[in-house]
């Protein structure tokens, strides 16, 4: 949905998209912030939470402070316009999503052990 919006702000640059591009990409953000630490806290082994947590919390870190000095320098020296840097997140985000689609369904979608016992839905 990130890249979508980020996308819009490029194709149709104006004050409005821009804000709405970012409203929404703060928006989907918080989503994660509560979604990743619950989903290994619910699902990551309890000896490797604390560093799967960490390595989430440190990926997260370098993508914001890499995406503020890209952008910053980007700018700074007219290398890039706010919309063709739009455009580069928004395809780069679309790329991710792509990328996401390909993992095996058993790598993302992770059931406890009590959930598996449970009689499937179609049942």
């Amino acid at each position: 949905a990130i890249s979508v919006v980020s996308l819009m702000a490029a194709v149709f640059p104006s004050l409005q998209t821009l804000v709405a591009a970012r409203a929404l990409g703060g928006l989907f953000w918080g989503f994660a912030a509560v979604h990743y630490p619950t989903w290994v806290n619910r699902y990551g082994p309890a000896e490797k939470r604390t560093m799967w947590m960490a390595g989430i919390n440190a990926m997260l870190l370098v993508g914001i402070v890499s995406g503020y000095i890209i952008g910053g320098l980007s700018r700074a020296l007219g290398l890039a316009s706010w919309q063709k840097l739009y455009m580069a997140e928004g395809l780069l985000m679309l790329g991710c999503c792509v990328c996401i689609r390909s993992f095996p369904a058993g790598m993302v979608q992770v059931t406890s052990e009590s959930e598996a016992s449970l009689p499937s839905r179609g049942a």
